[in-house]
């Protein structure tokens, strides 16, 4: 009837609109379409024909049309909510600052709730994690009763490590009626960060006893028990509750298997694993999990563990860094690279996947590695300057320590990090309102300026870039303990000196900073390239993709720093 009646009325909006809204009911997407293109033409000074082509085109699977009609309705009207669709779209295929310009008009004055939270989702796509908390934020106070906005909100919280707003906002969504485990993990996370472990502790056995199989419930208490307790089974007891109800379950024993690891316990830890890993059907992320911890003592077994889980899912990127890095320690470098090659062509941004390259340049004596690490421009160090309202440097350093000695509350090195023997704040120092904490912050601008400023010059760039400080903690070590080698995932990664055993400033390199040690096994053997011997005072600065470590110590005294990690802004 609605065809018939736009025969005979071809210029009326209204009755090809209801002929576009009753072929889409009908599920009839062609007979929309049609209507909908012809209903632009007769009436393209109005956005809903174009905002609803789009939505056809997008469900066909049509992208760039899909685009090109939502573009069709901002020339109409450019603050149109449609903008929030269209900015998604271009974010998720890595043109955020073009969906920035796209938003712009709906940003200039008095902006609803939907476009911040539009704008926030492109932020947080292009890792801008500061302005993503800020743009939810507005939205969230515009539109108090959205769940969905605090339960965002709490999220990028907690990836700023702002422990006390993280779980302000993530109560704020459970009050609201969100219910799932992620949010359980935000606010205990946030809990963690604020400094109530015990908080921390109940919130994530409140969210096992909700979803007893959650794998990142348990990762968070397992976590937990073990800082706090250094006891490994203590930490996995839960664990193998859930194991006892789920035997075999892979991503619980995977997790079970990295706790014993980080422990120390590596033949409990391969043990955890081997008998799933022998299984035919075992699946890939056990076999990978199996083959990383096999690499040590078997890497030829481990090399044939990834194959394996290669051959079940050809472009799984653990199995592949598996591969790659059973090749290295083989001395393979050929097969090294065609592994790490797959991996990077699969995730080109993937940190790892880049560290692994850079070893296979550096076995195979390739320039591009000195390149990739150039200590001498890359590395700098500086003591730092007394901060106002101290007298010394020394006496600065003694308040600070005095203050981080009362965040360090746990027994043990915490799970997936590089510490061993010692302790790391859970707080994040950003957060303290200690005078002596903040006071650091102030401090190391300047080094950190002028370290940005070498890089840009490096690099060609006019500059200044700008840059924040993403991620702060400290790091107390006993004797007997270090730093294994790492890489951090940021772009500037540092270590600041508080308090030193006597032998760390006596020489011997017992304590130093060592960078370019790979914390992976290679053939032949790679030893640290640079050491850094640490003063009081003194702040180092290195790129985040560099091998850094720790010489190990012996000696009664403490090694007290402060650690954290910078980005462009």
């Amino acid at each position: 009837m609605l065809a018939a009646l736009g025969m005979e009325t071809p210029t009326a909006p209204a009755v090809w609109w209801a002929l576009a809204s009753a072929c889409r009911m009908a599920g009839d997407a062609v007979g929309a379409e049609r209507a909908l293109r012809h209903l632009v033409r007769i009436d393209a000074g109005r956005p809903q024909g174009w905002v609803a082509l789009g939505e056809v085109m997008a469900d066909a699977g049509r992208a760039d049309e899909a685009e090109e009609a939502w573009r069709g309705a901002l020339r109409v009207d450019p603050r149109h909510p449609v903008a929030a669709a269209l900015a998604d779209k271009l974010a998720g295929e890595g043109r955020g600052e073009e969906a920035l310009i796209l938003l712009a008009p709906a940003m200039a004055e008095s902006p609803p709730a939907g476009a911040l939270a539009a704008r926030a989702r492109v932020y947080r796509a292009l890792g801008r994690l500061e302005e993503t908390a800020d743009d939810l934020r507005a939205a969230a106070a515009l539109a108090p009763d959205e769940a969905q906005l605090q339960f965002e909100l709490a999220v990028a919280l907690a990836r700023l490590n702002r422990g006390a707003e993280t779980v302000t906002a993530g109560r704020r969504a459970v009050a609201l009626g969100v219910r799932s485990p992620d949010l359980m993990q935000v606010i205990g996370h946030g809990e963690r960060l604020s400094g109530d472990l015990d908080a921390a502790e109940a919130t994530f056995r409140d969210g096992l006893r909700q979803w007893p199989e959650d794998e990142g419930l348990h990762r968070e208490l397992a976590a937990l028990r073990w800082s706090l307790t250094g006891d490994a089974a203590e930490a996995t007891k839960e664990i193998d509750t859930a194991l006892a109800w789920r035997p075999g379950e892979p991503g619980l024993l995977v997790l079970k298997a990295r706790v014993l690891e980080y422990a120390g316990d590596l033949d409990a830890a391969r043990a955890t694993l081997a008998e799933a890993a022998l299984d035919f059907g075992a699946p890939p992320l056990v076999l990978s999990a199996a083959a990383r911890l096999a690499i040590a003592v078997d890497p030829d077994f481990a090399a044939g563990l990834a194959q394996r889980a290669l051959a079940r899912q050809p472009d799984d990127p653990f199995a592949l860094a598996a591969l790659a890095e059973a090749m290295l320690a083989t001395g393979d470098t050929f097969a090294a690279r065609e592994a790490v090659d797959r991996l990077l062509t699969l995730a080109p941004g993937d940190e790892h996947g880049q560290s692994i390259r850079q070893l296979v340049w550096r076995l195979n004596g390739d320039p591009r590695y000195a390149q990739a690490c150039d200590y001498e421009t890359m590395v700098s160090t500086e003591v730092i300057a007394t901060p106002p309202g101290w007298d010394s440097l020394e006496a600065y350093l003694a308040d600070l320590a005095v203050a981080l000695r009362l965040l360090h509350g746990g027994k043990a090195h915490p799970v997936g990090q590089s510490l061993r023997g010692g302790t790391q704040t859970d707080k994040s120092l950003a957060e303290s309102d200690d005078p002596a904490i903040r006071a650091f912050f102030q401090a190391i601008e300047a080094p950190v300026a002028a370290h940005v400023a070498r890089l840009d010059a490096l690099a060609g760039k006019a500059g200044p870039t700008p840059h924040r400080v993403v991620r702060s903690w400290s790091v107390r070590l006993a004797s007997g303990g270090a730093h294994v080698d790492h890489l951090h995932k940021a772009w500037i990664s540092s270590a600041f000196y508080v308090a030193l055993p006597p032998d760390v400033e006596a020489g011997g390199r017992a304590g130093w900073l060592r960078l370019g040690k790979p914390g992976l096994v290679t053939a032949p053997p790679l030893e640290a390239e640079r050491w850094i011997q640490p003063r009081p005072g003194m702040l180092a600065l290195f790129p985040s993709s560099m091998w850094h470590g720790t010489e190990p110590f012996e000696d009664g005294a403490e090694r007290l720093t402060i650690a954290f990690d910078v980005d462009p802004a």
